[in-house]
Parts: structure tokens; C-alpha cells; sequence
């Protein structure tokens, strides 16, 4: 059976990398359905007979065609044909014992909990297509918005307003933060309850199901927050007096598909407190249906799910969410779904891989493919997704990474390009943001995909001139007695329309001076031949479709640099035929005295589930890290000394466990060292009573030892 979904929402970098899953072999588009799986039946049927019930969504044997290609007739016929199916398998279920979670309208399927005897029912039943397990899953910017040109597009008039964006997740948004005010138009609730698991809904009715205003409330459980669905929505559509989201002046939607568990196995396997909010297939299908419904009451741009799980090498055409991702593609609602986080790099979870989903990995600042980020030849699209900043409940916010934060990034680009042009379909929107990407080189498989540049995808999508941008230099800037580089600045129309006597411009930080001579290559037109021809590189310029050219231009560092510093460096090309200027722009590193490298350190004898690096202390030459995951959760901490030697200072001295220590205490969960005595959390301790255990400084140096422990007072 495919094992868990993760959507990830946790508050710290570290619990937005989920657990591994177990493959899956994905139908192609357009195959036939394959018959009901063996191995999942025996699963299903294992569980029916040892918990006397399980959870199963099934797919009817009916036809289907996506509703936005249907005429109004054969609409009805096909959700009438649904209906009939459904009924039929029901009265044929009536001696069984058979409970009934989820009767959809748009998709042929059910979602029941079934006994083992109406399991082998359903198996035999001449309506069934297809049954699958009700899988579980739990939840997987000042910068980011100029870096894909968002604030460009926002300035020709282009900032998603009059389009809203529906937010899919564990819980519902934080309505209330500043960020989000007056943002939310619509909310509604799709929460199971199952004792099996010690699951129960989070709808405020206590129902599992509640449409309207308030539905998608409360923002805090014990232990658990809407804290991802919070920073999604910022990312997607925030709007504040110093920075916003992509699409700053679009209307949210928010879903809570979540449901809270009680069940401490299955939350600390995924790195979650007890208890965790997690969500069911079923639900996630129910939430994407009520979004269809609305789709005649508000503009609807883009549903967002960051969420996923499984690992296919291949797309995933037979999954559950395919055929109402397939309703709202065709009437042109963009399914915007991270790659997830597992560091993949030949596959990527569900329902990314569902084919008319838009499938987004995470790059860096930098441009650069994130580690974590699931990579595959069938990704569509990069967006920045490392360190991003938006909302947190409470009218705070807060840097956080995943491909959580990317796929937002898509929702909000996809709204900027509705406000350009209305009647834009799916199709016509991932060509512009793929056609206008900055081309981006993953160093782990050398696939190249496009992050998103949303100004010159705007161009591109009105049938406009659009010059795409892009400049490198290396990552650290040299050190003394090194003081000259070179900036690499090309230029590509990729558009079909000419771009004439256009202007290439650069201006430089401070710290940096003109070096010449500036060369070009692929094109022609009048290049600077000294400092005082800057901040214009080349004028003159002329363009055809699809044509690139490059700008080689050396520069030298001045010598008063400081230690270390940032220095951002911006080309922009101009023309009376660029409705909008084309930007790139180049962070770079200098350091002078500081370390030249990045350097990783991992815990000598790590182990899968270790969570090494969930908390850090570090004091002049010692470095604490937490792994609350070791040997069951019972926890371990790690100490590290600077020798100042070496490309490599950093060595372990040694680790660090309770002396009575057991499983689930999860010690080294959060860390604090002061002179030279060290404080280690174990939230887990007695039943989640927690303990604090401090350690003394005994033999001077990095080595930590002896520990006495105080317990938190009742409350």
C-alpha cells in the first residue's frame, strides 16, 4: 500500500522535510484504468479485519470528461451518471456494514469506512473501478517577490486584483494577521473524525463538514497552529506597508482539510508534537469540489496545495485527485502543488505529478536548486522556496523553507497573470511561465527547469517583446590580493516580437569599480569603454525573436572593502518596445577574514530519523546540536569544538543522552548554552510532561558532562 502524505506546516525548517514514502508505478495519461492493486487490497483487507473497519475511497466505473469541455447537456448526464453509480454500489453495500464519509458531486467516487466483508464486496462490485486506501497525510518574502519581478508587474498595473486564490491546507488561515486583513472571502471546513486513529474534526460545528464564515477557525490547537497555511497565504497574496506577496491585491480562500490526532506514533514518525493535525484523501477531494462550486461566485486564479507524498518516477494519472484537478484545469483554475521535500531527484509526490497540476521545486536566493527540493524530468516549474518571509499567526512572521513556500509563489504568479489577461487558460499560463523562466541547472541531476520570473512572463502572455535577463558571478567575491572578477549578463528575447534599439544598462555597488573592457558576443550594438559610459553597457541593441546575447563585464573590488558584506548588483534592459523593462540581479558574498567555505557537519554515528540539526547552540568554539529522532525518540545531543585548523575546524567530542532516557522523550528537542552550562529540553518526558536536563562544563573545553534535571511545575 503507497504509504503517508506529508503536508508540511511545522515551524522550523527541519519538520518541513518529511519522512520517506514508498514508491508507486503511476499509470501514463490516456492508459486504461488498471485493475484493483493486490498488494493494496490485502492491505485494506488486513486492516478491515484487525480494527473491524477501514477507510477507502473508491473509484467509480463511469466515463468522465473534464465539466469545462462538456456542454451543459452532457454535464448533466455525466454528474447524473455519477449519482446512479453511486447509488447503485450503495443499495448494492445495504447488508454490510458500510458508513458513508464522503458522496462527491463532480468526481466518480465515493469515500466510505467498510467492514472485511464489505470490502470483498466492494471488490466484486461491477461499479467499482478502483479501490484505494483514504491515505493520511500531514502538513508539508521581501526578497523572493523582486526577485521573480512580481513588483515589476505590480507597477504596469498587475497585482492580482479582482482574482482570488484558494488555500488548501491543515488547517485555515489567520484571517486576522495584518498581512491577510479583509483577504479572506470565503471559508469552509472538510474534517473526519476517525477513532481508529484518535482523529477528530477541527470544524468549530464539530461537525466534519461546515461552509462559511468562521468555518475555516479556530488558528491554535494544542500543540499544532496554522502556521503553514498562514505563511502560504502571505507568500501567495499578503499585502503590507514594506513587502507583500506575489499577487498582493488578490482575495483569499480558505480551506481546512485537517483533522487533529491524538495518536503519538503516528505524529512523532513524522517529527510532529502530539497531537498533530493531519488530513485524509477524502477530505482533500471534498475540499477541491467545494472550490469547483465556487467557481461561478468569485474569480478563482489558483487553488494551492502544499502537500504531497508518495514518489513517482512517472506522472500519477490514476490518483484520487485527478479527475476534479482535471475539472478545474479545464475551466481554467490553475492546481498550483510542491514537489515535496524529500531531496529526490528522479521523482516527486502526489498530485504534483498529476499531469494538468503545476508542479513547483524550491530554488535559493541565489538560484540555486534547494537540497530538499524533489526534482524530476517532469517538473514544470522552480519558484524561490529557502529562508522566505511571510505571515505567522499571532501578526508576527517568520523566514521558513520548503517547497511549501515555492508552489505559493506559482499561486501568486498565476493571479498577476489573470489581472494581465482575464481569459488566459492553464495551458497558456504555464507556457509563459516556462517560455520566460530564468533557466535554472539542478548540480544533482543537470536538469535545467525555469524559476519563474512573473514581469517578463506578463510580456509574453500579452503577445509582447520580452527580453529575459540573467547574470552570474561566482558565489564569493575574491580574496585580497584577488581583486578582479568578471559579471556575465545575458539577454534573450523569448518572445516572437522584435525588440529594437534597446539599452543595456548595470549599475554597480559600492565597492566595485569599472575594469574594462566590456565585450559582447551574439549580437551587436556600441559596448562602454570606460567608467564613465556606466551605467549603460551597451546601447543600440536590436533583438530578434528568440535571439541571445552575452556581455562579459570585468570589474575590480576596491580595497577598503569590509570583512564581510553583501553587495547586490542589478542589469536591466530598456526599450520603447518593452512594455516592461527586463531586470536580473546578483547577489554576491565578500569575505575577507571569515571562512571561505560552507562546511557540513553530520553526528559521526547519524542514523535515518536522527533529525540532527533540530536545535543548535553554539558559544565561541562549541557547537551543541539537538537529534531528538535517535533511538526511538528517546533523543541524543551532539558536542563540537573549533580547533581554528584545518579546512575542516570543527570535530566531534561527544554525545550526550539521559541517563534515564527513554523512548519518545525527544531530548535535545531544543538546546541552550550559556558560559559553561547547557540546558537540554525533552518535551516528551513522562508521558509529554517534559523535563529540562542541565549539563556542567567538567573538564574545561568543548566536553559537557554531568546533569541534574528539573521538571516543569503542574498547570
Amino acid at each position: 500500500m503507497k504509504q503517508l502524505w506529508f503536508i508540511i506546516f511545522s515551524l522550523i525548517l527541519a519538520l518541513w522535510l518529511p519522512v520517506s514514502t514508498q514508491a508507486q508505478s503511476p499509470d501514463e495519461a490516456g492508459s486504461p484504468p488498471a485493475p484493483p492493486n493486490e498488494a493494496d487490497y490485502a492491505a485494506l483487507l488486513g486492516t478491515a479485519t484487525s480494527q473491524g473497519q477501514v477507510r477507502v475511497i473508491v473509484q467509480l466505473k463511469t466515463a468522465f470528461q473534464p465539466e469545462g469541455s462538456l456542454t451543459a447537456a452532457s454535464l448533466a448526464d455525466q454528474r447524473a451518471g455519477i449519482a446512479r453509480s453511486q447509488i447503485g454500489l450503495l443499495n448494492r453495500l445495504a447488508g454490510y456494514q458500510v458508513n458513508v464519509l464522503r458522496q462527491y458531486q463532480y468526481t466518480p467516487g465515493l469515500a466510505l469506512t467498510v467492514d472485511a466483508a464489505g470490502l470483498g464486496a466492494l471488490n466484486q462490485a461491477p461499479e467499482v473501478e478502483r479501490i484505494l486506501p483514504d491515505e493520511i497525510g500531514y502538513a508539508a518574502l521581501d526578497n523572493s517577490t523582486s526577485l521573480i519581478g512580481a513588483n515589476y508587474a505590480w507597477q504596469a498595473g498587475y497585482s492580482g486584483a479582482g482574482w482570488t486564490i484558494a488555500i488548501v491546507d491543515s488547517s485555515g488561515v489567520d484571517k486576522n494577521h495584518p498581512f491577510l486583513q479583509g483577504k479572506v472571502v470565503a471559508e469552509a471546513c472538510f474534517s473526519s473524525n476517525d477513532p481508529t486513529i484518535q482523529a477528530t474534526t477541527i470544524c468549530p460545528n464539530g461537525q466534519e463538514t461546515q461552509l462559511g464564515p468562521g468555518s475555516a477557525e479556530p488558528c491554535v490547537f494544542p500543540t499544532a497552529t496554522c502556521y503553514h497555511a498562514t505563511h502560504d497565504a502571505g507568500t501567495a497574496a499578503g499585502k503590507g506597508p514594506s513587502f507583500s506577496g506575489v499577487a498582493r491585491d488578490a482575495n483569499l480562500i480558505s480551506i481546512s482539510a485537517g483533522s487533529l490526532s491524538n495518536n503519538f506514533d503516528r505524529c512523532s514518525s513524522a517529527g510532529r508534537l502530539t497531537p498533530c493535525l493531519i488530513y485524509f484523501d477524502s477530505d482533500v477531494v471534498a475540499a477541491l469540489e467545494y472550490i469547483y462550486s465556487l467557481r461561478n461566485n468569485f474569480n478563482i486564479a489558483a487553488v494551492n496545495m502544499s502537500s504531497g507524498g508518495g514518489r513517482y518516477f512517472s506522472t500519477c494519472n490514476n490518483h484520487i485527485t485527478r479527475p476534479i484537478i482535471d475539472s478545474l484545469y479545464s475551466v481554467g483554475i490553475v492546481s498550483t502543488v510542491s514537489a515535496m521535500n524529500n531531496g529526490y531527484t528522479d521523482s516527486m509526490g502526489a498530485p504534483a505529478c498529476v499531469t494538468n497540476a503545476i508542479s513547483v521545486g524550491a530554488t535559493d536566493l541565489n538560484d540555486r536548486v534547494a537540497d530538499f527540493s524533489n526534482s524530476a524530468s517532469f517538473l514544470d516549474l522552480l519558484a524561490p522556496g529557502v529562508a522566505i518571509k511571510s505571515a505567522v499567526p499571532g501578526g508576527s512572521f517568520a523566514f521558513v523553507s520548503g517547497t511549501s513556500m515555492a508552489a505559493p509563489h506559482v499561486a501568486g504568479a498565476v493571479a498577476v497573470l489573470k489581472s494581465a489577461k482575464p481569459a488566459a487558460s492553464v495551458s497558456e499560463i504555464l507556457s509563459a511561465l516556462q517560455s520566460t523562466g530564468r533557466p535554472v541547472r539542478d548540480q544533482r541531476n543537470g536538469l535545467v527547469k525555469p524559476r519563474i520570473q512573473v514581469d517578463v512572463a506578463v510580456n509574453a502572455l500579452l503577445n509582447q517583446p520580452a527580453v529575459l535577463l540573467t547574470k552570474t558571478t561566482p558565489d564569493r567575491l575574491p580574496m585580497p590580493g584577488q581583486q578582479r572578477l568578471t559579471y556575465t549578463v545575458t539577454a534573450q528575447n523569448v518572445t516572437t516580437k522584435n525588440v529594437t534599439n534597446a539599452t543595456l544598462l548595470d549599475t554597480l555597488p559600492a565597492g566595485i569599480t569599472f575594469a574594462g573592457p566590456v565585450t559582447l558576443q551574439g549580437g551587436s550594438g556600441v559596448v562602454a569603454d570606460d567608467a564613465a559610459d556606466l551605467p549603460t553597457l551597451v546601447s543600440g541593441l536590436n533583438l530578434s525573436a528568440g535571439q541571445r546575447v552575452t556581455v562579459t563585464l570585468p570589474v575590480a573590488l576596491n580595497p577598503g572593502l569590509a570583512d564581510s558584506l553583501r553587495l547586490v548588483n542589478q542589469a536591466s534592459i530598456v526599450a520603447s518596445s518593452l512594455p516592461l523593462p527586463g531586470r536580473a540581479t546578483v547577489p554576491t558574498s565578500h569575505y575577507n577574514r571569515l571562512l571561505l567555505q560552507e562546511l557540513k557537519l553530520v553526528a559521526g554515528d547519524g542514523l535515518a530519523n536522527d533529525r540532527f540539526g533540530t536545535a543548535l547552540a553554539l558559544t565561541g568554539d562549541t557547537l551543541v546540536v539537538g537529534a531528538p529522532g535517535r533511538q526511538s525518540a528517546a533523543g541524543a545531543v551532539y558536542i563540537f569544538a573549533r580547533s581554528q585548523a584545518g579546512a575542516n575546524p570543527w570535530s566531534q567530542v561527544k554525545r550526550i543522552t539521559a541517563t534515564d532516557g527513554a523512548a519518545a522523550d525527544q531530548f535535545g528537542y531544543s538546546l541552550a548554552l550559556s558560559g559553561d552550562t547547557l540546558a537540554v529540553g525533552a518535551w516528551g518526558k513522562n508521558s509529554s510532561t517534559g523535563a529540562v536536563y542541565l549539563f556542567g562544563r567538567n573538564q574545561g573545553g568543548a566536553n559537557i558532562g554531568a546533569s541534574s534535571k528539573n521538571y516543569p511545575p503542574p498547570v
